[in-house]
């Protein structure tokens, strides 16, 4: 099994280091019910674009699950 990163940065710093737009979003739970999360990334100044696809790939996946109590 693969190492799990240490901190997000591991999974963000490339755009980040390419001044890129991005965020990431809820895209529901593993079996084992650990969060799992999309990334999108866009070419520099999509941010309003970024947020659109963004709301539409929430509304489809409808990924968020509230923590297990």
């Amino acid at each position: 099994m693969a190492r799990a990163p240490v901190t997000q940065a591991e999974f963000t710093s490339i755009a980040s280091v390419a001044g890129l737009p991005a965020l990431a979003l809820p895209a529901g739970v593993d079996a084992d019910h650990l969060p799992v999360s999309v990334q999108l990334v866009g070419p520099a100044g999509s941010e309003t674009r970024l947020i659109a696809l963004a709301r539409r790939i929430e509304a489809t996946i409808d990924g968020y699950a509230p923590p297990r109590s």
